[in-house]
This record gives C-alpha cells, sequence and structure tokens, in this order.
C-alpha cells in the first residue's frame, strides 16, 4: 500500500500539471479557431471585391473602348470638315475623289 500511495503522490502533481495544459491548449485552439474564421470572413470579403473590382475595370475598359472610337470619329470628321473636294462632278458616285486641304483665304 505504501508504494500505491508513494505512486498516487508522485503522479497527481503532474495530473494537475497535464489538465492545466490541456485547458491552455483548448483556449489557445478557440483563439485559433477564432481567427481562422476571422480569416475565412475576410477572404470572402476581398473575394467580393476583387469580383467588383474585376467588372468595374471590365465596364470601364468598354467605355474607354467607345470613347476612344467616338474620339477617333470625331477627330475624322473634323479633318473631313476642313477639307474641300477639288474636280469632282456632282453626279460622281465612286468615292475616289480627291481630298485637298482648305487653305486660308487671303
Amino acid at each position: 500500500m505504501a508504494a500505491l500511495r508513494d505512486l498516487k503522490g508522485t503522479l497527481e502533481p503532474k495530473l494537475d500539471t497535464v489538465t492545466v495544459d490541456v485547458t491552455l491548449l483548448k483556449v489557445d485552439f478557440k483563439k485559433l479557431s477564432d481567427k481562422v474564421t476571422t480569416a475565412k470572413s475576410n477572404i470572402a470579403a476581398l473575394q467580393s471585391t476583387n469580383k467588383w473590382l474585376e467588372e468595374q475595370v471590365q465596364y470601364l475598359t468598354k467605355q474607354t473602348e467607345m470613347l476612344t472610337t467616338k474620339l477617333e470619329d470625331q477627330e475624322w470628321r473634323a479633318r473631313r470638315n476642313k477639307m474641300q473636294l477639288v474636280g469632282v462632278a456632282e453626279e460622281a458616285e465612286d468615292h475616289s475623289a480627291i481630298l485637298y486641304p482648305e487653305y486660308p483665304k487671303t
């Protein structure tokens, strides 16, 4: 029986230490679990923002292309309006007329 009491006296403090260590591990695990949950939430928010930004980039790319085309058209019209047809009969149906710049009148 003495051996049993000695063994019990030796093991009880170690059991208390193990219990405390397990409790601390549970607390650490809970904190880590909370951080993982927060990280997942942040990732979901970033993915949503990323999707929105990609949609905005697509929209702005289309708008830029449209405005570039419109600008090129307006530049072409401006150049055309500064030109005059020379030596082309009114009934000429082919579009091979030569355009000459209109010079300022002095």
